[in-house]
């Protein structure tokens, strides 16, 4: 083989030392490349950080910012994390801003790690480089920093900014959540046209109303975008007719959170009949047509028309003998529905307390009536349409989770829940309190959520006042039930007071999510007000419990229970990290209160804050543990 022209030239001696050379070179360089701090030992952190960068091809000012404003992150980690060091630096080096990119940083140089979060920094930057609601921003992607979340948040930014914004203006938290799902589907963009519509409108409207319809998209968004896409019919008939439909409904009752959150309302709403149903009895039809142990699916037109004949006691004896063989016979037998209905009514007489109490003569007065086989003469024994009062429930479940408790059987937070909402019973803040517990500023006023779950695992004293007030409901007309709620209202606070101390409001009941909403709002609006003060609160709690309820998956919240990581909000909207595990614990610690320590007064173009500092290390932390 010939030798390499260069060395043709070249004495014999000195070929091969400079062959040798050559040879221990190209073996000492896999270990150069493994160890590159070899050569960086020399350096400070931050030349070295500006060295590879501007290598990389940064503009110069660009990487000056950005080392800048993390140089203290980057001394740190060389120090301590030498290996996360000289990844971050790589992600950097790899992010190779474009001109836009690179004016941005200059002003705004704690975006890097976010910027090399995205696969798209320049798509990211056209969103952020509007100075409106740049704080508010930089909140959603602090909470958000996985290269999916980034993506889906830029997505959702793109097209409802302006949306977005004002919803943090007013103070509702975790509003991002709402808008971050894949949109490639048709059912997805149906929802995301929607969505668009019900915001703008709700917009508008008092808070109260705006933490009812946030609540309701956080609890409900994902399977209504699932069912659009499984479902032509509901994809067909959602926007045009079922939502219009219900809030026909919302608007005559005053009552979102029960008909709302139902899972069976959009079925009840899609009947012909299922307007008229809701209009007279609330959602007492569900549990007759749709809930696990319903009437068969044959028999829903007939059921629906014995509901719009009948009254109370029909009810009452539709809910009671749907599982008697018998009853399902009369009821399929060619009559008109007024004469089912009555038939119906008759039966319920006979055993008032059935199934709570047995009722020996059942069986008897069901083959009698049986035996009637001319439908005249069973229509004459049995009398007129019933002319009875008509209860509109608000909720429907209450009905099982009694029958369940006579008989002994384990209640359920579902079943508590439906009875909490039947009976209007209301809880003493403190039971949902405790998600709002580390903040600089707590409220003294109270928070009033509903028996739901959260009051089932919190306290155990609720469970004896529930019991009897759900069966007085179920019973007792509305008016009556006014009055029992607000006797046993009274008694819970008296022994509320007792048991916690406290003095408890009762103006009106909330879901648990709407209740974290409103919580929000009132304090967003006290940091509004408290001029020069520094103040915060810590909103980690209620931020995990509004991120698992609304995208239903604990990998959406998994870096900020990985790192232990806990949230504060600033008066002015920007958002404090302070991870508890991970790098540079004492680091965090110290910038975050050094950041909410800040007066508030307006913005200086002092480089380097305490903020920059605090959020920009967050992303790029994330940022190497996407990429790792």
């Amino acid at each position: 083989m010939s030798k390499p022209a260069v060395f043709s030239f070249l004495p014999l001696c000195i070929t091969k030392i400079v062959s040798l050379f050559l040879i221990l070179l190209l073996d000492c360089m896999p270990a150069l490349a493994a160890h590159p701090t070899s050569f960086s030992d020399s350096l400070s952190a931050t030349d070295y950080a500006l060295s590879e960068l501007l290598k990389a091809g940064w503009r110069k000012n660009a990487a000056k910012a950005v080392v800048g404003i993390n140089s203290q992150w980057f001394t740190i980690l060389k120090r301590e994390h030498k290996n996360d060091f000289h990844h971050q630096i790589k992600l950097l080096k790899q992010l190779k801003p474009e001109a836009l990119v690179s004016r941005f940083l200059r002003k705004h140089p704690e975006t890097a790690g976010l910027l090399a979060l995205s696969a798209n920094p320049t798509r990211l930057v056209k969103i952020l480089k509007k100075p409106a609601c740049y704080n508010v921003l930089t909140s959603f992607y602090a909470l958000h920093p996985t290269p999916t979340e980034v993506r889906q948040l830029t997505e959702a930014l793109e097209k409802h900014r302006d949306t977005l914004c004002r919803l943090a203006e007013r103070g509702i938290v975790g509003s991002e959540t709402i808008f971050m799902f894949p949109r490639q589907t048709r059912g997805a963009k149906e929802y995301d046209a929607w969505l668009s519509e019900v915001l703008c409108k709700y917009l508008q409207r008092s808070d109260r109303q705006l933490a009812q319809i946030t609540a309701f998209l956080i609890e409900q968004g994902q399977r209504i975008r699932q069912r659009l896409d499984k479902d032509y019919e509901f994809y067909k008939n959602f926007r045009k007719n079922l939502w219009p439909a219900l809030m026909r409904m919302v608007d005559n009752f005053s009552a979102f959170q029960w008909l709302a959150n139902d899972p069976h309302i959009w079925e009840l709403l899609a009947l012909p009949e299922g307007e008229m149903l809701l209009n007279k009895w609330g959602l007492g039809p569900v549990s007759l047509l749709f809930c696990e142990g319903s009437y068969p699916a044959d028999m829903r037109p007939i059921i629906t028309h014995i509901l719009l004949q009948g009254d109370d006691n029909t009810v009452d004896a539709l809910f009671k003998y749907k599982d008697e063989p018998l009853f399902r016979d009369l009821m399929r037998r060619q009559l008109s529905a007024s004469t089912q209905a009555a038939l119906a009514n008759k039966l319920a007489n006979f055993c008032p307390n059935y199934p709570l109490e047995v009722c020996p003569d059942l069986p008897h007065h069901l083959r009698y009536f049986a035996s009637l086989t001319e439908n005249a003469a069973l229509a004459e024994e049995v009398g007129p349409p019933p002319s009875g009062p008509v209860t509109w429930l608000p909720f429907h479940g209450s009905y099982y989770a009694i029958k369940k408790m006579t008989q002994g059987r384990e209640i359920t937070g579902e079943d508590m829940l439906n009875l909490g909402l039947d009976a209007l019973i209301f809880v003493p803040s403190v039971v949902f309190a405790g998600a709002f517990s580390g903040a600089a500023q707590p409220l003294s006023e109270e928070i009033i959520v509903n028996i739901g779950i959260i009051g089932l695992d919190l306290t155990p004293h609720t469970y004896h006042l529930v019991k009897p007030l759900g069966k007085f409901a179920i019973r007792a007309g509305n008016q009556t039930s006014k009055i029992l709620t607000q006797q046993l209202a009274n008694k819970m606070t008296q022994k509320a007071v007792l048991l916690q101390g406290n003095k408890i409001i009762i103006p009106n009941a909330n879901t648990p999510v709407a209740a974290v909403m409103a919580q929000s709002q009132q304090m967003f609006s006290r940091l509004g007000q408290q001029g020069t003060k520094p103040v915060s609160y810590e909103a980690t709690k209620p931020i995990l419990f509004i991120t698992e309820k609304a995208l239903h998956q604990g990998h959406h919240a998994m870096r900020l229970v990985e790192f232990e990581a806990k949230v504060f909000m600033r008066y002015d909207t920007k958002t404090v990290m302070n991870p508890t595990r991970g790098l540079g614990e004492q680091f965090f610690s110290e910038t975050a209160q050094k950041a909410l320590s800040a007066p508030a007064t307006r913005p200086t173009n002092r480089k380097n804050s305490a903020w920059q500092q605090n959020i920009s290390a967050w992303w790029l932390m994330n940022a190497a543990l996407g990429y790792w």
